[in-house]
């Protein structure tokens, strides 16, 4: 039997330079995402810092209407323009420069709109002022140049990534200044508004020579509006299932109640989920390419290597909260924002359930399975509901992050449901690792709780899970690793 045929040196080199293009542009895009994130992330804590807890409550105040008209108007034009068979033209830019143009005056009218309501229902007359200041924002973001979006079809990722990356770098150091000057919450609309123009200005420069023009060719308009309508409903299920709880939390406890859930949410709740976007950005094509070349073979081994880091990681980012949140949430912030045992108990179960669900939506958005996503998060509107119900049965912030995680429960459930079928397997594994791995934190919860245990037994427990269940994960990817010998 002749040797087994070696491909030749050009196809060798083909595949070496499509795949370092592919490595070079997740590294771009993940450079960037970090930054952006890292730099909201290092501004909030700050403001936490130097801002009293009220003036911190009106920073949450600002954060949490922003966000949740911005998440729930989106239509994403960014994703025709990459996506869309129709977005590579300078049509579809100039009408993707237009939905956006109009999308951002939008957002202006509705912030100052309902700027007086919300002021109203948490009981802080000066939100009006600072609402109404941005409002500006998302007109000023709007006139981004999508160009640098665009030339992700031809393979050019840092165009894109570099503007939000600057931007976010000159809204932290706005923000910074402006609370030491004015050491209150128009900090934060300081660095908002900075961090808008500093993107704005960026994308125009990088950009070039490509027109910013707006277009109503209504050929051009229909192609976008079939695209980008659709994704409208899933905007708005996610801002109703992810930011809700947190207007929620102000108009039953108050700003000074909801800063304290922002920066609890914030500081023990986004690094995890800031690490499964980088996650989801360098993994998803690769897992993509599996699905379609080899979905029984390669497709279904990444699968369980992804779902094994992904609970490793929120099996330990829970039992670190449950067991030494308590303890570090003193050392670093003392008493000016108050948090119960509970509360460390209940969002360290969000955290492994938001891990395992941050898993199912990247194997989901791998298979190209967007309606079950966008179903998923549908259901998690739910949370919400509960939250509301919890909070009028026992006003505390328990209740709302009892919400959230019945919300996380829910549409994990359904969408591995769903995906159970699309992938033809009996159970998906993420599904099995949240099975065999949920009592865990439930337990250590309850010892917590009742037990109250000193500091010795809060750091030895955590480090020995940690250990015990790396050893697993190490010894199921050896396993695998001679499965796969064997068979070759």
């Amino acid at each position: 039997m002749g040797a087994w045929p070696l491909p030749s040196q050009r196809v060798i080199m083909a595949m070496h330079s499509r795949y370092s293009r592919i490595v070079r542009s997740g590294a771009f895009v993940t450079a960037g995402l970090a930054v952006e994130l890292g730099c909201q992330f290092a501004r909030t804590m700050f403001l936490a810092h130097v801002l009293d807890a009220a003036e911190f409550g009106l920073v949450a105040s600002v954060n949490a209407v922003f966000a949740f008209v911005e998440m729930g108007t989106a239509i994403s034009v960014d994703r025709y323009l990459v996506f869309s068979r129709n977005g590579d033209s300078k049509d579809a830019l100039d009408v993707a420069h237009t939905l956006s143009v109009l999308r951002g005056l939008l957002l202006g009218v509705i912030v100052i709109a309902v700027a007086q309501i919300v002021a109203n229902l948490v009981t802080e007359p000066s939100l009006v002022d600072s609402l109404t200041l941005v409002a500006a924002i998302p007109v000023i973001r709007a006139c981004a140049h999508l160009g640098v979006i665009q030339m992700q079809r031809t393979g050019v990722f840092w165009l894109s990534a570099l503007p939000e990356a600057v931007g976010g770098i000159l809204g932290l150091l706005a923000s910074v200044v402006a609370a030491l000057l004015v050491a209150d919450h128009r900090a934060i609309v300081w660095g908002l508004g900075v961090q808008a123009v500093g993107m704005v200005v960026c994308s125009h420069l990088l950009a070039g020579r490509l027109r910013f023009r707006l277009s109503f060719d209504h050929r051009a308009m229909g192609a976008a509006l079939r695209y980008c309508l659709p994704l409208a409903a899933n905007g708005l299920a996610l801002a109703v299932a992810y930011q809700l709880d947190r207007l929620i939390v102000g108009i039953w406890l108050g700003v000074v109640a909801l800063g304290v859930y922002s920066l609890f949410l914030t500081v023990l709740l986004q690094p995890v989920s800031m690490a499964m976007r980088l996650i989801t950005t360098m993994a998803q094509p690769h897992l993509s390419s599996a699905w379609h070349s080899d979905p029984s073979g390669r497709f279904r081994r990444m699968v369980h290597w992804i779902v094994d880091g992904c609970s490793l990681m929120g099996l330990s980012s829970a039992t670190g909260v449950i067991c030494l949140g308590g303890p570090v949430w003193i050392l670093v912030f003392g008493t000016k924002y108050a948090v119960d045992d509970l509360d460390f108990v209940l969002l360290g179960l969000l955290l492994f359930v938001r891990s395992m669900r941050g898993c199912e939506n990247l194997i989901g958005l791998a298979v190209g399975n967007t309606v079950e996503l966008m179903l998923a998060n549908a259901v998690g509107c739910v949370g919400p509901l509960v939250g509301s119900l919890a909070l009028g049965l026992k006003p505390v912030i328990g209740s709302a992050l009892l919400g959230v995680l019945v919300a996380d429960i829910v549409s994990l459930v359904v969408l591995s449901t769903r995906l159970r079928t699309h992938l033809g397997v009996a159970r998906t594994p993420i599904m099995r690792a949240l099975i065999r791995q949920s009592a865990v934190p439930c337990v250590l919860g309850g010892w917590v709780m009742v037990g109250h245990p000193g500091i010795g037994w809060r750091l030895a427990v955590p480090a020995l899970v940690c250990v015990i269940a790396s050893w697993v994960m190490v010894r199921r990817y050896m396993s695998s690793g001679r499965r796969i010998e064997h068979s070759a």
